[in-house]
């Protein structure tokens, strides 16, 4: 038996290493569990939205509401995937005979050796191996265990886009509106303005807003319609934006024009909301323009990198662009989020770029304006980050004004 067995299985090692190589070396598997785990997600936060109807902390309607946000976050998801689903489909094609041969090869030999081997040995084992896996738990406790693996795991590999998104996904999931916008703004700088990317980003934010759309959320959504002026969930949230402001004819416009390009459940809760509008005798306005917002005064700033610390900064290196008062609170009162790859780059620092509602650029008189290369990806600069000089200008100023990231933090 002992020297059957050592021939079953050099024989088995041998056609593996002759077989396999050749099949193999062209494509790699390639695992993804991200639509489940999505999916495994929002289910999760449509069973809290649940308890806390039930426990009255909100009502009906903002059931509705939220859950269709939900469903429509979820076909943006499943929209997302179909891209990388088709390029890896012709992988999958070719990889399917190597794991037929990994599969069969063992399962034969497994076979002629039920046949005439002892089995009961290797059962014992199995059923005992079987019987210690631990199950699997869908408890609060472990998705945050996954997600701060995931977040760990994205330190080490910041270029990771896909890892962006799902980690922004699991902080919406999880109500941490904010570390959802920040993870949503490293995907922009990854992959640009996409549309999709920046909505989810407004979304976040308007979230961590107690739902309000002013200020970077509007700037958003407005950049995402002029990318794709019939992208649907930019549509949906510009008409969330005009209706919480008290704008029923440019909501009505908006939803009337998001209507045809939705289906399912979606498309029903805009319908009922076209005919509740309808119904107050509000007429719709022609939506193109956008949404507007009061961006106060408008301070352009031209950013560059010196061609002597280019070689320091790292493409996905995080350029943030800022205004501070001269006589104010010490944080900045504007922040803008961009990338080594987008330098040199002209920005607008205004009012919707305000931190703080409380705090804004036509508040003051006088501010310092401002740029550095965060290696970290933190705001505050750190030891080896890069810097410009800040420079002090007047709000009322409409001169551009330039600002050149040319030194090291010490």
């Amino acid at each position: 038996m002992v020297i059957f067995f050592l021939v079953a299985v050099t024989l088995l090692l041998i056609c593996l290493v002759l077989i396999l190589p050749p099949l193999f070396r062209s494509h790699a598997a390639i695992p993804d569990d991200q639509q489940n785990y999505t999916i495994h997600l929002l289910k999760h936060r449509l069973q809290e939205l649940q308890q806390r109807k039930q426990s009255g902390e909100i009502d009906t309607q903002e059931l509705e509401e939220t859950k269709a946000d939900i469903e429509r976050q979820l076909a943006n998801d499943l929209r997302l995937e179909e891209n990388r689903a088709s390029q890896e489909s012709s992988t999958a094609r070719a990889n399917w005979i190597g794991f037929t041969v990994m599969i069969v090869i063992p399962v034969l030999s497994g076979l002629l050796y039920l046949t005439l081997g002892t089995p009961r040995a290797l059962v014992s084992e199995g059923s005992r191996q079987v019987s210690q896996t631990p199950g699997h738990s869908d408890n609060p406790g472990q998705i945050q265990a996954m997600v701060a693996n995931l977040a760990k795991r994205l330190e080490a590999n910041p270029g990771d886009a896909e890892g962006w998104l799902m980690l922004g996904q699991s902080y919406m999931s999880l109500e941490r509106f904010q570390d959802a916008a920040d993870a949503f703004a490293e995907l922009q700088s990854l992959i640009g303005d996409v549309p999709e990317v920046l909505v989810r980003r407004a979304d976040a934010i308007a979230m961590n807003q107690n739902g309000s759309f002013a200020g970077e959320p509007i700037r958003l959504v407005n950049l995402a319609l002029e990318q794709d002026p019939n992208h649907p969930q930019s549509l949906w949230m510009a008409a969330a934006a005009a209706h919480r402001a008290g704008d029923l004819e440019k909501a009505l416009g908006f939803y009337r024009k998001v209507e045809p390009l939705l289906e399912g459940q979606p498309k029903t809760e805009i319908q009922r909301v076209i005919q509740s509008l309808s119904a107050q005798g509000i007429t719709a306005s022609e939506p193109e323009a956008g949404v507007q917002a009061d961006i106060g005064i408008n301070i352009n700033v031209a950013v560059s990198l010196s061609d002597d610390l280019k070689s320091k900064a790292r493409p996905g290196d995080t350029v943030f662009i800022f205004a501070k008062a001269v006589d104010g609170p010490p944080m900045p009162l504007a922040v803008i989020r961009k990338s080594v790859a987008n330098l040199p780059v002209t920005v607008s620092l205004n009012d919707t770029r305000v931190m703080t509602p409380q705090f804004k650029l036509s508040q003051f008189d006088e501010v310092t304006i401002g740029a550095h290369v965060s290696k970290s990806g933190q705001p505050v600069p750190q030891t080896g980050d890069l810097q410009a000089e800040s420079k002090v200008v007047s709000t009322k100023d409409t001169a551009m004004v330039s600002v050149r990231i040319d030194h090291v933090a010490p």
